[in-house]
């Protein structure tokens, strides 16, 4: 499965009614040798912003989740683990930056 069909069963999950942690493990379990229904458990609590929270948006949590245990079994070491990890939220940051300046200048934009 390519990263495009990941993305897109990610989606499917979250419309299936898992939370965003669980729709981004899950998506990518298989990756790291962890089987669907487990990594549905492990991720149940980081959803609503960990655990209802409404804090780090469960997206990131499962993807560094994932990011996490793809870096152990690669044998890295806590610090490197971290670095690789820590790209995650900025990557999301960045993303939904650009995406709420897009829908800003469409709310500005004028009708013609």
């Amino acid at each position: 499965m390519d990263n495009k069909e990941r993305i897109k069963k990610s989606g499917e999950n979250h419309l299936k009614g898992f939370n965003c942690a669980q729709s981004i493990a899950c998506a990518y379990s298989d990756l790291v040798g962890v089987d669907e229904k487990t990594m549905f458990q492990l991720a149940s609590g980081f959803g609503a912003g960990m655990g209802g929270m409404k804090a780090t948006c469960g997206a990131v949590s499962g993807a560094i989740m994932v990011a996490g245990m793809m870096a152990q079994q690669k044998g890295y070491n806590k610090a490197e683990t971290y670095k690789v990890c820590s790209q995650i939220p900025k990557m999301f940051e960045e993303k939904n930056e650009k995406k709420k300046k897009m829908e800003n200048k469409e709310k500005s934009a004028p009708i013609v």
